[in-house]
């Protein structure tokens, strides 16, 4: 509906406010969220998301509520399956750097970390970039024995193109709950 657009999300929040929605669940992105925090709280509808930061819900005064489990349980979980079933040594990740994506990767570094696994490559990126060269020049010099990916789903597939591209497709790439496209 809002395409990501922030002031697209706002105009959208406010008719919902005026048209006395009794609660929203929605938006998809932290900074999308973001925006629309204030305008719910002022008109006192409930806000649910998914895939937002967790700090979302301290700005929304109790008024907004997050509907997926905890960066720091999800970063367990991740960790956990990079550990067993998969036995991950050497893991590299690849973030946006974003509210969403800065926490979930220190979380999945420290999980990772407190697992006696190395963090070969912690990599921030913007999060309308789909041109992965560089990451995966990086990868293909020192392969890690599985990639975490924090990214949105229109940079998922670009970067599993670029990743067989370079023949690195037999390596186990794991995605956090942004990840919602039907392509995968």
């Amino acid at each position: 509906m809002t395409k990501g657009d922030k002031e697209t999300a706002k105009q959208v929040a406010q008719t919902l406010v005026d048209q006395k929605v009794l609660a929203v669940i929605g938006h998809l992105s932290s900074d999308v969220t973001e925006a629309t925090i204030p305008i719910y709280k002022a008109g006192n509808v409930p806000q649910m998301f998914t895939s937002s930061a967790d700090t979302l819900t301290s700005q929304s005064d109790g008024n907004g509520f997050r509907l997926v489990a905890s960066d720091a349980l999800q970063a367990r979980a991740i960790a956990s399956y990079l550990g067993d079933p998969l036995k991950a040594s050497k893991v590299a990740i690849i973030f946006e750097n974003t509210t969403f994506g800065i926490p979930i990767n220190k979380d999945v570094s420290a999980a990772l970390v407190a697992q006696k696994r190395v963090v070969s490559l912690s990599q921030p990126i913007d999060n309308k970039v789909t041109d992965f060269s560089a990451f995966v020049r990086k990868l293909k010099a020192a392969p890690p024995d599985a990639i975490v990916a924090v990214l949105r789903d229109h940079q998922l597939l670009p970067l599993f193109k670029q990743l067989s591209a370079a023949q690195l497709s037999h390596v186990p790439v794991i995605v956090t709950s942004a990840a919602k496209t039907a392509a995968l």
